[in-house]
């Protein structure tokens, strides 16, 4: 299980799995953002970052997917 990302307000966020993300779910967008460390290196502060930056909002990680 990974953390998930959400507006500073509680709302999800979400991901196409190439590295996009949207705050509305769709056919693209349909995953929802969560970080998992699958490689040594895998940073979650810059994950959470390129998000924040793509969706011009502050974003945090909360412990349970949206629902």
């Amino acid at each position: 299980m990974g953390i998930f990302l959400a507006t500073v307000d509680g709302h999800p966020v979400y991901s196409d799995g190439k590295g996009n993300f949207s705050k509305e779910k769709n056919e693209t967008f349909k995953i929802a953002a969560a970080f998992a460390q699958v490689s040594p290196g895998d940073d979650a502060e810059a994950y959470r970052k390129k998000a924040s930056e793509q969706l011009g909002v502050e974003l945090q990680y909360v412990d349970n997917p949206p629902s």
